[in-house]
């Protein structure tokens, strides 16, 4: 988690949002060289849901289609939404097979 989402207590929504997806960003292949691209999502994904609730209150509009789309991509992006995150769920595969690995060697049948 980069410094400034664990340090800021404005951004406890965010940590939040971390907390309950981390294991399956991780699982999805994620590196820490992706973590600032999740902590935005976290950060985006807190402010979604706390205009979802000030939706159903009554008390504003509804997000803003880009929000909605931004948080599209970048779950798409970390494999949280989407078929293509559905696809990359799961073991491995194992490497395939180097073609190049018998060079020099002759068959032997």
């Amino acid at each position: 988690m980069p410094d400034y989402l664990a340090d800021d207590d404005a951004l406890e929504p965010a940590r939040t949002v971390w907390l309950e997806n981390i294991e399956r960003v991780v699982a999805n292949g994620a590196t820490e060289a992706d973590s600032d691209l999740f902590a935005r999502y976290c950060a985006q994904e807190a402010r979604y849901r706390a205009e979802v609730r000030l939706f159903m209150a009554g008390e504003m509009d509804a997000p803003p289609v880009s929000l909605v789309e931004s948080l599209r991509k970048m779950g798409e992006t970390l494999g949280l939404t989407g078929p293509s995150s559905r696809t990359r769920i799961g073991p491995a595969a194992p490497p395939p097979e180097n073609a190049f690995l018998r060079n020099g060697r002759r068959l032997v049948k």
